[in-house]
């Protein structure tokens, strides 16, 4: 009985020990685009979905470069990056077809319903 104890004790503390390592094995298997890729648009769903012409591909990601830095300039301050919101909006309508404006805004409202942000005036309660 003591002994049977002893070995569930280690096998538990085995399974504990390596599963962090197993996970961060996975992990390094599902790799991103890399950041080169990325910059160009290549694995971006969105980019694929709106049917956007190369012209289009390349103002669309500087865009959102421009807009990645402004929003790391912004901080945590809400009406700045609300402001940095409405430019990037102002300046994809410059970008986009009309279709193909109402195509990311479906997908944008998709994305924020997946990930929980679609949550305006529900507060804790």
């Amino acid at each position: 009985m003591k002994y049977t104890k002893i070995i569930a004790a280690l096998v538990l503390a085995g399974v504990f020990a390596f599963s962090p390592a197993l996970l961060a094995a996975e992990k390094k298997g599902k790799k991103k685009p890399e950041s080169a890729e990325r910059a160009k648009g290549k694995g971006n769903p969105m980019l694929e979905k709106l049917g956007l012409s190369a012209e289009q591909k390349k103002a669309f990601v500087a865009l959102q470069k421009e807009t990645g830095e402004k929003r790391k300039e912004a901080g945590k301050d809400r009406d700045a990056q609300k402001a940095v919101n409405a430019e990037f909006e102002g300046k994809l309508k410059e970008i986009l077809s009309e279709e193909q404006m109402a195509t990311f805004k479906k997908l944008q409202a998709e994305a924020r319903k997946g990930k929980g942000g679609d949550k305006k005036g529900k507060g804790k309660k």
